[in-house]
């Protein structure tokens, strides 16, 4: 999974940049080439009793 999201940064990531500016983001923190990409996802199943 890791390669793919690599893989697409890649080729998008510049696109991707540009949008948010163009629709009023600030990107400059984005643009830090120091930056490593990651993510925690966790799935934690619905509970009736969280409602």
């Amino acid at each position: 999974m890791h390669a793919e999201s690599q893989e697409w940064m890649d080729k998008h990531y510049e696109v991707f940049t540009a949008k948010l500016r163009s629709s009023g983001w600030q990107t400059q923190r984005l643009l830090a080439s120091a930056i490593v990409w990651k993510a925690n996802w966790n799935c934690v199943p619905s509970n009736d009793e969280n409602k």
